[in-house]
């Protein structure tokens, strides 16, 4: 009587845990990816002539436009190229772009005539 009982504890376990799993899973989408994405989706086949133009598979194109994956750094310059520029190397890459291109990240002086031409343009 003690082992049916030990096994009916450890199948409500079981499916306690699954059950757990599959309705806390959430895909780790990146929202800032949207645009990326929206590019993607914007004209049939364009996520596929992506992914042979990168040598990746259609599936890999997949996670990456879906932000499951995060887009590897060597695929960055040739996505912003082949896009015309659509989507940027910082929507690529939010959390450390200023650390890997920190060439585009805004220098003080680029702020102050940004700021200086907003006011002279709103006057």
């Amino acid at each position: 009587m003690r082992f049916a009982w030990l096994a009916f504890e450890s199948q409500w376990l079981i499916f306690g845990i699954r059950k757990r799993l599959l309705t806390s899973y959430k895909p780790m989408v990146n929202n800032s990816r949207m645009k990326f994405k929206s590019w993607a989706d914007g004209e049939r086949g364009r996520a596929a002539a992506l992914a042979v133009h990168l040598g990746v598979s259609q599936a890999f194109m997949s996670e990456l436009v879906g932000g499951v994956k995060a887009i590897p750094i060597k695929h960055c310059q040739a996505i912003y190229a082949f896009t015309g520029g659509d989507v940027t190397l910082p929507e690529m890459r939010p959390n450390d772009w200023k650390k890997i291109w920190p060439e585009l990240a805004p220098t003080p002086a680029s702020r102050a005539q940004a700021a200086t031409e907003t006011v002279a343009g709103g006057v």
